[in-house]
């Protein structure tokens, strides 16, 4: 299991989460100023590991000037198939 999901939390008085769990990494150019709503999922042997975007310390370092789709093509984030 390798992918991107978004959580967007609602508060209201009738609050509502949505999760979305994408392969399309253009959805997340959509959340480039949210990383607190994306998390990262990946395999690791039998487990999932599970990582929030915005707990990289060097998040700022990596988005620079790209686009986050671009990131994570280039496989950086993580959350990429090893071909295992």
């Amino acid at each position: 299991m390798t992918g991107i999901a978004v959580r967007r939390p609602c508060f209201s008085t009738n609050a509502t989460t949505t999760n979305v769990a994408t392969h399309n990494p253009y959805f997340l150019d959509l959340f480039r100023d949210h990383p607190d709503e994306i998390v990262i999922a990946e395999k690791v042997g039998l487990e999932a590991k599970f990582s929030r975007l915005s707990d990289r310390a060097d998040l700022e370092e990596i988005l620079a000037d790209a686009p986050l789709s671009e990131v994570w093509y280039s496989g950086v984030l993580g959350g990429v198939p090893t071909g295992t």
